[in-house]
């Protein structure tokens, strides 16, 4: 008790991950199918995105109602639609892919 905060500090902090700690876990870990099949869709809604922002542009017109579109830009809105959409469903993919895993996990431990 008669440690300096400072010293018990010193005493009990550990290291910050490294860039390639973490890259060497990633590459370590074992992804089942879902999860696979998850990170695929999200890479591929990702490009998706950006292509359907380009190819249905918003409509940037001076009046307010008219007909016909003289100026058009990149739909942004679009994009981060498709986004996010993405992410959730991917992401509810990939952690249906986890329960799995983990399920499997406690039924091996339990064979045993």
């Amino acid at each position: 008790m008669n440690d300096d905060l400072f010293e018990q500090i010193d005493k009990n902090k550990e290291d910050l991950p490294t860039l390639k700690r973490k890259i060497k876990y990633i590459k370590n870990y074992n992804y089942n199918f879902y999860q696979k099949v998850a990170i695929f869709i999200m890479v591929v809604a990702f490009f998706s995105g950006v292509i359907l922002g380009n190819v249905f542009p918003a409509c940037q017109s001076g009046f307010i109602y008219s007909d016909t579109c003289s100026d058009t830009e990149f739909n942004a809105f679009l994009t981060i639609l498709v986004w996010f959409i993405s992410f959730i469903f991917s992401m509810f993919i990939f952690f249906l892919g986890h329960v799995i895993q983990i399920l499997d996990k406690i039924a091996e431990n339990t064979k045993k």
